[in-house]
């Protein structure tokens, strides 16, 4: 991009275009002459709305020289304790991974089989355990993945069970994503909760960028 300077004011011209974008600049040493209107409407959409709340920029801090000396060498820390503990996750899922392939070349089984074993028992434990108990006081997901574990009944599973707890927690994916609702009012309580996230979505675009955008894939 290309700049030329026209009394007061720089004129900028896109690459491979005759297009100009025109840019007011202040002088300084004349603060009462007032700035000209610019070729292109390039100012911000604050600047459209004065009376509207702005989220002002966090104004920027002064750091002194051992401040930065002292992130440095807390910055260099960090990296080098994430690169061990990165080195050590690394082996650690190579390790599982490799026990996974053993068990599924043991058992003949896909080693997404297997996941879904795990979320199936996860399933099936915690309808069993919350089906009593109100939303507020279900137990939560660290609990139930315990107390799988501590299941001895989960552990020894024939092959016609894991099958069944499977084809059950897939049957209730199915549920949640395709049937209908049982009746109006949790209808109606559906699409009100979905178009009031849209709408608050699109607003927040709207107050942030001036403008109003949706895309509809189907």
């Amino acid at each position: 991009m290309g700049s030329v300077m026209v009394q007061d004011s720089f004129v900028s011209y896109l690459p491979g275009t005759d297009q100009a974008l025109k840019e007011n600049v202040k002088d300084t040493n004349c603060p009462e002459v007032p700035i000209t209107e610019g070729i292109c409407d390039i100012s911000t959409w604050a600047t459209h709305n004065p009376d509207a709340c702005i989220i002002q920029p966090c104004p920027p801090r002064q750091i002194s020289e051992v401040q930065k000396a002292s992130w440095a060498i807390t910055c260099e820390q960090r990296v080098t304790k994430k690169t061990l503990l990165d080195k050590a996750m690394q082996e650690y899922l190579t390790q599982q991974a490799s026990k996974m392939e053993k068990i599924t070349l043991r058992h003949n089984v896909t080693v997404e089989y297997l996941k879904g074993i795990h979320n199936a028992l996860l399933h099936v434990k915690a309808l069993e355990v919350n089906a009593d108990h109100p939303s507020r006081s279900k137990y939560s997901l660290k609990e139930i993945q315990q107390m799988v574990k501590e299941d001895k009944k989960l552990q020894n599973l024939t092959q016609e069970e894991m099958d069944h707890y499977i084809s059950a927690l897939n049957e209730h994916c199915n549920m949640k994503i395709h049937h209908i609702q049982a009746n109006n009012v949790v209808a109606a309580q559906d699409v009100l909760m979905t178009t009031d996230k849209i709408t608050k979505e699109l607003h927040g675009l709207h107050n942030h960028t001036g403008i109003y955008a949706m895309l509809l894939v189907t």
